[in-house]
């Protein structure tokens, strides 16, 4: 018995940590301003087996840079066919402007009765009024992509669609029953989220097995820039502590004496500066440490990094050493993803990392945390 999946991601993010983001529609095309989401995406669909058979993206920037970057951490490269019927919706005069010019102008200067309107749309999809949209449009448009190209397909079918949020609240038609999916779901889906259909050929409607996941939180949720820093000091009480050192300290002014420099100690953690020759992926070796957490920082050009969880390693290539706190696995890398400068990367000792991928050498910071 076949089985068709559609799977419906929502594009990265638009607007850089600190900028007021506004409704951006159909006619304003921005590119994303970050990787992660994207990556992250695709770094899901591998790990869980979900690759996709046909890849389309809605033609924006930012739903066409998502989609090729899910492409990249699944390594895999398709033609990526843009679909014009989903691109984002046309938010009319509220084009561009900020969530408090918008529900001002909806509850006619009355910004609490806005508001109302605007949890309306984002509760059962009521539309705004003065938005240019066509709810039974878009509802036949996902019959239609669904039935005609999914479901037409000879072979199991998995397809990735990359669109938008305005679009993307419209799909739990596919199940046959909105009303109920909206009462039991938040239909607004998050920037990098994903939502997972299926359907049988004995199926009358598509079921939804995933609702509004967020790659991101589970792959990316310890791979930021230092400037949002303050996010993550929760997940260890030295956290904040060595978030501040590493902000505030010029790292270009320390002179290296040796390729390896413990440059600050306290109590808790360490900091090392090395420098070092980056090598292929090939030649990257997964290490887990035990006893502390790594924070890796790169200072003088990007690294790539592998990652693979720690419980799915099962080859171990050198025993754990205890003085150095480190054992080797020779399993395969499950995904790589990139630091770029005044990026950071924690791993805990659940995390099996390969780091030092590229080309050239290397200047980094290495933080260990006593856990």
């Amino acid at each position: 018995m076949r089985t068709k999946k559609i799977i419906i991601a929502r594009h990265g993010n638009t607007f850089r940590p600190g900028e007021t983001p506004t409704r951006v529609g159909a006619k304003t095309d921005l590119p994303l301003i970050e990787k992660n989401r994207g990556i992250s995406i695709g770094q899901y669909l591998k790990a869980n087996d979900l690759i996709p058979n046909t890849v389309f993206a809605a033609p924006l920037q930012r739903t066409m840079q998502t989609a090729e970057l899910a492409e990249e951490a699944m390594g895999i490269k398709t033609k990526i066919l843009p679909l014009n019927d989903f691109v984002e919706i046309d938010y009319g005069p509220d084009e561009n402007k900020t969530e408090e010019e918008v529900m001002l102008r909806l509850g006619k200067g009355n910004a609490d009765e806005g508001k109302k309107i605007i949890d309306a749309w984002n509760k059962d999809a009521t539309v705004p009024d003065g938005w240019n949209v066509n709810p039974q449009e878009i509802v036949k448009t996902w019959l239609d992509f669904a039935e005609n190209t999914v479901m037409r397909q000879e072979q199991d079918q998995v397809a990735l669609l990359v669109t938008s949020n305005g679009i993307i609240r419209f799909a739990p038609y596919l199940t046959g029953n909105f009303k109920k999916f909206s009462r039991e779901h938040d239909i607004k889906v998050v920037t990098g989220g994903i939502c997972i259909f299926e359907k049988t050929e004995q199926d009358k409607f598509w079921k939804c097995k995933v609702w509004n996941l967020q790659p991101y939180e589970q792959y990316n949720n310890k791979i930021d820039n230092l400037s949002n820093y303050d996010k993550y000091i929760h997940l260890h009480p030295s956290f904040e502590k060595v978030f501040k050192y590493l902000s505030s300290t010029d790292f270009s002014k320390i002179e290296m004496t040796s390729s390896k420099m413990k440059i600050f100690e306290d109590d808790s953690f360490y900091v090392n500066l090395e420098e070092a020759d980056l090598r292929t992926q090939n030649e990257a070796q997964l290490e887990v440490h035990n006893q502390y957490i790594d924070i890796h920082l790169p200072l003088s050009c990007p690294e790539t990094i592998g990652w693979r969880r720690r419980s799915a390693c099962k080859k171990e290539r050198v025993p754990y050493d205890k003085e150095k706190d480190i054992v080797f696995y020779n399993d395969s890398i499950s995904t790589y993803f990139t630091l770029d400068l005044r990026e950071f990367a924690i791993f805990f000792p659940e995390d099996a990392h390969a780091p030092l991928i590229g080309e050239g050498t290397i200047k980094k910071v290495i933080v260990k945390i006593k856990v």
